[in-house]
């Protein structure tokens, strides 16, 4: 395993062109590749952060490469604001300890975040998912903010760890026909909005849609769910739910 050992390291506004092979790197003190562009594909696969993250603007412009940050470890905040993803990329059991942000972020290709961890609050505010989404067995400690966020493809939930009082989805917009799994636990869609036919299908009795209030629901189909508690206050179109 070749090791990358930097201290307070600073790559702002920097270009890579070729491959960034960061595996097992470890980075000590505040590091921050704010605005940087990845042409290659970015590896930081098992790196180490010690004193926080900062990917804020950052470009990862190869579509048909990937970014990874599998079972990369954060000892701080780690922040993706407004930062652009052209390919896949996967965050895949990547840990967290403090916050982090993807406001504004924008992700064209699938997006994994399957058995991450964050101990902070966790920010989705205003990100855009062009591609498949998957939040497996995902868990987030903190509060977690998906307020005007856009999804525009199949997008798969695990409530029960997104943050305590469940998954509140406030204000996001489902533009195209979409598929969304829950796989169990609690969700609210306040102030939402279904712009083509979608399905919200849960995998077990546990379930639960708690709050619509305000949402616009004529083009969604909600299938497999308890809506026992929920609240409809001000939700539009329910006589085409």
């Amino acid at each position: 395993k070749e090791r990358v050992h930097l201290v307070e390291g600073r790559f702002d506004e920097a270009t890579f062109q070729d491959d960034l092979p960061f595996r097992y790197a470890r980075f000590e003190g505040a590091t921050s590749f704010f605005q940087t562009t990845f042409e290659g594909q970015a590896m930081f696969d098992f790196a180490t952060f010690t004193g926080g993250a900062e990917f804020a603007g950052a470009v990862f412009k190869r579509e048909k490469g990937w970014a990874t940050f599998f079972r990369a470890v954060c000892d701080g905040e780690a922040w993706f604001d407004g930062a652009a993803f052209h390919g896949e990329v996967k965050f895949t059991e990547m840990r967290v300890r403090g916050d982090c942000g993807f406001w504004g972020t924008l992700f064209h290709r699938k997006a994994t975040f399957d058995d991450m961890m964050v101990t902070g609050t966790t920010l989705f505010g205003e990100a855009a998912f062009d591609g498949v989404a998957t939040f497996v067995r995902t868990r987030l400690d903190g509060p977690v903010e998906f307020k005007r966020a856009s999804f525009t493809s199949h997008v798969l939930f695990d409530p029960e760890r997104m943050g305590p009082g469940g998954l509140a989805l406030a204000a996001v917009t489902f533009s195209r026909g979409i598929n969304i799994e829950i796989r169990s636990g609690d969700v609210s869609l306040d102030e939402s909005t279904f712009a083509a036919p979608s399905v919200l299908m849960g995998s077990t009795e546990a379930t639960r849609v708690v709050s619509v209030r305000g949402a616009n629901l004529g083009s969604l189909l909600l299938t497999n769910v308890d809506l026992r508690p929920c609240l409809f206050a001000g939700a539009h179109a329910l006589d085409r739910l």
